[in-house]
């Protein structure tokens, strides 16, 4: 009896894994242009109220209900449905736009505290925790440096859609965090970015200014905490 050769069948599995790859590599990095125009436009308009009235958004099969202080943008307040819905709070307060927290919530620089937070129907398979191995893990270069509260700073690959940023990864109840951050070379407003899955389908990409990355357990927890109480499945 003629064995049959298995060299065919292993190249078509290394083909599958690399056109894979490449598929969640090319979202990833379509992601990462929608997520600067996202933080650009977030940075640029100041549309905040005081009022604290309780919303309700449907995003597809997920219903936000939330204050409307929270909520970034005057339009999303206006309406029962989104495809995207803009948060922000105050860390480490936990709390929405006020006239008390006015100057906090104008701050710029490093005297700024805030945590934005876009919630949208999931466009990829995995979080960005989930993405370390088979996609941020390509693409290191160079040495990891020691960052604030435990976390290692692993440089990225020039070229590879993410120039001048760092991968921040940490561990919360022995999983991994992962964020994305901006060397203050690359933008004069460096922030980091980190995405997590919450509800049935949403995707809640949040963002901080780099300076706060050393209150990054707080901001996790304090995040989590946050979505957790106004999504609702």
């Amino acid at each position: 009896m003629q064995h049959r050769s298995t060299k065919p069948v292993t190249a078509k599995n290394n083909n599958r894994i690399w056109i894979a790859f490449c598929v969640l590599l090319i979202a990833a990095i379509a992601i990462f242009f929608a997520v600067n125009a996202w933080l650009s436009h977030q940075m640029n308009r100041t549309e905040f109220t005081t009022g604290a009235q309780q919303l309700e958004i449907v995003i597809g099969n997920d219903v936000v209900r939330v204050p409307a202080n929270y909520v970034r943008f005057e339009y999303q307040r206006n309406s029962a449905t989104a495809d995207q819905l803009d948060l922000v709070y105050l860390f480490p307060e936990l709390v929405g736009y006020s006239e008390n927290q006015k100057p906090l919530f104008n701050a710029t620089g490093n005297d700024s505290k805030l945590v934005h937070i876009s919630l949208r129907k999931r466009k990829l398979s995995l979080d960005m925790s989930n993405r370390l191995q088979p996609i941020y893990n390509q693409l290191f270069e160079g040495q990891p440096s020691k960052g604030p509260e435990s976390l290692i700073l692993q440089p990225l690959r020039s070229g590879s859609g993410y120039d001048g940023e760092v991968l921040a990864i940490g561990q919360v109840n022995q999983q991994n965090w992962v964020a994305r951050c901006q060397t203050p070379q690359s933008n004069m407003r460096p922030v980091c970015i980190r995405d997590v899955f919450v509800g049935r389908e949403l995707s809640a990409l949040y963002s901080f200014p780099l300076h706060m990355l050393k209150n990054w357990r707080g901001i996790n927890q304090a995040t989590e905490k946050f979505l957790k109480d106004i999504v609702y499945e």
